[in-house]
């Protein structure tokens, strides 16, 4: 990792500084950090040097990269448009140059959504794979380690220091509810759905249904569990937040023990469902990505309407 440089998200334990989390009443609630987490201290040990700390959706509980407090990260790939979160910043400095190294966290998507709105290479590792000690928590049953870069190259190192000697299944196929929901891999935009494919999802043996079930209980699950870690200390800081996270947190208080349960069995037989042997996979990865990101701002910014038509590709 000599050379390269690392842009740690504001989630992360940095010796001597404080983990605002996006939010800066958090921030100046906090003491400074005594030690790095231990993916930051891997990094450094490695010869990376600490770029410094980057921008989060408060709490990191959004995907669109939008602050209320801080503004919005540039993305440099699609000026005027929002740059993804809630690693938003690690993924603008990479993005920008400003570091080789985006360190992230993804819990629904908050590596993915950032590296696919602005062209960069990230990976969300498996859940459990790294410690997330030093790591502030946002959902812990989904919450996991990543990092950005702009080549493949380097995602990988960055792998090589952080999961050393891990091996991925030759020829492994993902799973998906049904075919007609993804992109082709050989095509760089989502597809429109062919005509009729809504019907033939309702065909499919409810599998098209079942997801979206899986994503409800995912949501509510995701929701209660940020209310049991932050709730504490937000309860009478609701109105700290922006009015975006203010309002999730404000249903995560209203979830119940019972809400919770029943969002976590799903959630669970999703997963067995996923993992089980045999499982016939679908003829096409599982990912769905926007065609370009919003506008990062609240209407049309002066020619968003004309940088908003389909890319060439």
């Amino acid at each position: 990792m000599a050379g390269e440089s690392v842009a740690v998200k504001d989630l992360y334990d940095v010796a001597g500084l404080s983990v605002g989390a996006g939010n800066p009443a958090r921030l100046a609630a906090t003491t400074p950090a005594e030690a790095d987490a231990p993916v930051v201290a891997a990094l450094l040990a490695a010869g990376a040097s600490l770029r410094g700390i980057t921008q989060t959706d408060e709490f990191a509980y959004s995907l669109a990269g939008t602050n209320a407090h801080y503004g919005t990260p540039p993305n440099p790939a699609a000026p005027g448009r929002i740059s993804g979160g809630s690693s938003s910043g690690s993924a603008a400095a990479v993005a920008l140059g400003e570091a080789s190294i985006g360190l992230g966290t993804d819990t629904g998507g908050s590596i993915r959504v950032p590296a696919a709105y602005q062209g960069l290479f990230g990976i969300r590792t498996t859940h459990g794979v790294l410690p997330r000690d030093g790591v502030l928590p946002l959902a812990p049953t989904f919450d996991a380690v990543g990092w950005l870069t702009r080549d493949a190259g380097l995602l990988a190192r960055v792998g090589a220091v952080l999961v050393p000697g891990t091996t991925t299944a030759a020829g492994r196929k993902a799973w998906s509810p049904c075919r007609h929901c993804w992109s082709s891999p050989r095509s760089r935009w989502p597809r429109r759905s062919p005509a009729g494919s809504r019907g033939r999802c309702d065909r499919s043996a409810g599998r098209c249904r079942r997801l979206a079930g899986w994503r409800d209980a995912f949501v509510t699950l995701q929701a209660w569990e940020a209310w049991r870690e932050h709730g504490t200390w937000l309860a009478e800081r609701l109105g700290t937040l922006g009015p975006d996270v203010r309002g999730r947190f404000e249903r995560a208080r209203t979830i119940g023990a019972d809400e919770a349960a029943t969002a976590r069995a799903v959630v669970d037989a999703a997963r067995d469902t996923i993992r089980e042997p045999g499982r016939r996979p679908g003829r096409r990865p599982a990912r769905r990505l926007p065609r370009w990101p919003p506008c990062s701002a609240t209407g049309w910014p002066r020619g968003c309407r004309r940088r908003g038509r389909r890319p060439s590709r």
